[in-house]
């Protein structure tokens, strides 16, 4: 496990311009172009690393810090968890409490964090690996029991789906009694921002899907984001079971849970004052 604690004020780092940054920016289609965020549709460098670098980390670091600011969240309660392995530059780019730990013990890491000291804001930031493979038993249960925490799960794609049939994490998420669950795409920078910062001022347990190109090719990239812009559909609050699935021919964008359930602290201090009040 590796800790870092900074003080300063949280920012992000832009490296340098990669070789193939031209080549991309000149083939985007009209539809990828429109849908960057306004503020970057000139930064040519910016745009290659947020799409094709370390698997849509950078894209998830960059909207997380705007998120953060847009919330108003003080860095001295905000803790962040990830995995080893791709997710390094997360506690590289944030400036606050970050955690490095065993690929798989993300979430029960992080549910230790909040169950220690309720009174932060802890977000895990995890890829499929660490969430669904290593560590899936992990996030049913923090859902089930509708732990206080966020979970952003950066869900890595192939064109024309991926060598093993994916989860369809809006049904299951739902079905465990998620408070809250959304997904977004790489083209969606703006409403994955905004999703964050909603995410980050709810209670209960909290899940931000994020799809994005797997590998760095340039030409890999640019068939996932006209695939992307040819099958996402916006539809809140759509039906995890039967709109959720990442095989059908359109992929759902959107909101597809948000409601009240008590947390598992509520709970817990219910039955402690039955108990013994």
């Amino acid at each position: 496990m590796k800790t870092v604690r900074r003080e300063e004020p949280m920012e992000m780092e832009i490296g340098e311009e990669p070789t193939e940054t031209e080549k991309l920016w000149q083939h985007l289609t009209d539809g990828a172009m429109k849908n960057l965020p306004e503020e970057r549709s000139a930064q040519k460098e910016r745009a290659f690393q947020l799409w094709c670098f370390n698997n849509g980390v950078n894209a998830v670091i960059s909207a997380f810090l705007a998120a953060a600011k847009q919330a108003k969240i003080d860095p001295q309660t905000l803790c962040v968890v990830s995995g080893i392995g791709c997710l390094k530059p997360i506690y590289e780019a944030l400036r606050c409490d970050c955690f490095h730990v065993h690929q798989g013990r993300s979430v029960p890491f992080s549910i230790g964090l909040h169950l220690a000291n309720p009174s932060l804001k802890v977000v895990t930031i995890g890829d499929e690996s660490d969430l669904l493979a290593l560590g899936g038993n992990h996030i049913i249960h923090a859902a089930r029991r509708n732990l206080d925490m966020m979970v952003i799960g950066i869900h890595s794609m192939e064109i024309d789906g991926q060598d093993e049939y994916p989860f369809n994490l809006p049904y299951l998420m739902s079905v465990c009694g998620v408070a809250y669950f959304a997904r977004w795409t790489i083209l969606n920078w703006d409403d994955l921002c905004h999703t964050i910062a909603e995410g980050l001022d709810r209670h209960g347990f909290r899940f931000i899907e994020f799809l994005c190109p797997l590998g760095a090719k340039e030409g890999l990239t640019l068939q996932m984001l006209r695939d992307f812009e040819r099958r996402i559909v916006l539809k809140h609050f759509a039906s995890p079971e039967e709109e959720g699935d990442l095989w059908n021919e359109k992929i759902v964008v959107g909101k597809f849970v948000d409601q009240d359930r008590p947390t598992f602290l509520d709970m817990f201090s219910q039955q402690i004052l039955s108990q013994f009040g």
